[in-house]
């Protein structure tokens, strides 16, 4: 205790609690620039998911404008449009991933939005390939469904005969129509003359009764194929506003709302969690330094209060005013007693 005393040891004492006090500013700098880069990071991640989700769409967008109307994709089932939807949705998904494993996620206030986009991209992708395996089975010129109807409708031509190409290729008109309007009316219409040729067949008196029934056969399975055609483009949906297509829409929006609101907490809740922080890296910052100043002042006085004391001693003693006076050393064991000791 009485090594305490000394001048030394309280200059080294001083010197030791600053540079604690140092080292925890420093500290709670640390922590609180960390805490900020840690709020920029879940910002950027929130940008970099919504744009990866935007990029998906384009590919989207890309493979129903272009690649439906090739011959190549549904002989191979395979796109690069389709490679490049799956990617950019894969990375939105580990985009995610990756926000709900950074620091500070839970104080961002994002649940919510996060938990909804994983849901409704589980949705999105699941009808996306229906979309994409019905398109393929709907088929294209000689392949699928379509390419069925073109076998059935030129073998009928070839066998028209007596009856008439004409009556062949108006059931065609019917069907090229309703392709390029998707009006249903054509269907009816295309119906009606599938029973108009059917008749016709069975009255042709110059067909034989094989030549009859093959010729009904091959009408009956274009028209099912037809039928079948109709019925798998109206589960798709000819216009974004029914079938699979609005359901697709539909949850589209959906997520761009939720990423909508995403980019909306994102700023908000940076703002304030860098307020906060401000805050409390100020209130810190502020006790320490009046604490330090305490600290201060309570080592200088204790420096400081003896030196004041030995030098009116000193003074008095260089007038001739000689005084012992025990109180100003007894007891003490630093440096200025032993001084004051000797000038005695």
């Amino acid at each position: 205790m009485s090594n305490f005393k000394s001048i030394k040891a309280q200059l080294l004492a001083a010197f030791l609690v600053f540079t604690i006090i140092g080292g925890v500013i420093a500290a709670v700098s640390f922590l609180y620039f960390s805490k900020i880069n840690s709020i920029y990071a879940l910002s950027t991640a929130t940008q970099n998911i919504s744009r990866l989700y935007l990029k998906m769409i384009k590919s989207e967008y890309g493979f129903f404008t272009y690649e439906t109307d090739k011959s190549e994709f549904y002989k191979t089932g395979t796109s690069s449009y389709i490679d490049e939807h799956t990617n950019f949705l894969n990375q939105t998904r580990a985009g995610i991933s990756n926000i709900v494993q950074k620091k500070g996620y839970r104080e961002f206030g994002i649940d919510d939005e996060i938990t909804s986009i994983n849901k409704d991209l589980d949705s999105y992708e699941y009808i996306f390939k229906n979309i994409v395996n019905k398109t393929i089975i709907k088929g294209f010129k000689d392949l699928g469904i379509e390419g069925q109807m073109r076998q059935y409708v030129h073998e009928l031509e070839r066998k028209a005969g007596t009856i008439g190409v004409e009556e062949i290729l108006m059931l065609r008109r019917h069907e090229k129509d309703f392709m390029l309007r998707n009006d249903p009316s054509y269907v009816d219409k295309l119906s009606s003359k599938v029973q108009e040729i059917s008749g016709m067949i069975s009255r042709n008196t110059n067909l034989t009764a094989d030549e009859k029934t093959n010729m009904k056969m091959l009408l009956l399975n274009y028209h099912r194929s037809f039928k079948q055609y109709v019925k798998i483009g109206q589960e798709i949906g000819y216009k974004n506003d029914i079938g699979l297509s609005e359901s697709l829409n539909l949850y589209k929006n959906k997520i761009e709302d939720h990423f909508e609101v995403l980019a909306q907490k994102s700023v908000v809740n940076e703002a304030s969690l860098l307020h906060d922080l401000q805050i409390s890296f100020a209130i810190v910052v502020f006790n320490l330094l009046v604490f330090s100043l305490f600290l201060s002042y309570v080592f200088s006085s204790a420096i400081s209060k003896p030196l004041k004391k030995r030098s009116k001693v000193l003074e008095k003693q260089m007038q001739g005013k000689y005084i012992r006076d025990e109180r100003l050393y007894t007891g003490a064991s630093n440096e200025i007693a032993t001084l004051q000791k000797n000038v005695n």
